[in-house]
């Protein structure tokens, strides 16, 4: 047992190495569990939970950022587990546009989690969930435009004057 734990420490402590990321921010987080924890998952009085979320940030800006997700998880083997205890699976999916879709990304998760009561009563749970993600990106370069690409002609807004410059060197 002891070495199951110290591998478990060590898979934990220097696998991930160093991560940056982003998140997607929603206004009301607590409405969309499964992407705020996976040991969320199940942790509800209930037998199926289905959320859904939905924000377009600053519209007015050519839909800078449009973010939706879906998730639905539910509690499995509730007869066969000693009271107060609760074990939950679910599946959550969200797609995150930036600047009217040039940056798509879209994510598909399956997540487990395991409440163990710590009372009689249930009041008090110790939990620990897993999620694993399938994660893709989709960078779309015909609709970058970058500054050398912009001319002002002093009467209006700018507008694009090329889109490739192809140089050789020799």
């Amino acid at each position: 047992m002891r070495r199951i734990a110290i591998a478990l420490f060590c898979m934990a402590y220097f696998l991930p190495g160093s991560l940056l990321a982003q998140d997607p921010a929603f206004s009301q987080f607590f409405a969309s569990p499964l992407s705020l924890n996976p040991a969320l998952t199940g942790k509800f009085n209930g037998s199926v939970r289905v959320a859904g979320n939905y924000r377009n940030q600053w519209p007015q800006i050519d839909n800078a950022f449009i973010t939706s997700t879906v998730s639905i998880d539910g509690n499995i083997l509730g007869d066969r587990l000693p009271s107060g205890d609760a074990w939950g699976i679910g599946a959550f999916a969200m797609t995150d546009k930036t600047a009217s879709g040039i940056l798509t990304s879209n994510y598909f998760s399956l997540s487990t989690a395991y409440q163990k009561a710590l009372d009689e009563n249930g009041w008090n749970q110790l939990g620990i969930g897993f999620q694993g993600t399938y994660a893709t990106k989709r960078l779309d370069g015909t609709k970058l435009h970058f500054e050398d690409q912009l001319i002002s002609r002093g009467d209006g807004p700018f507008r694009v004057r090329k889109l490739l410059t192809v140089t050789r060197l020799t």
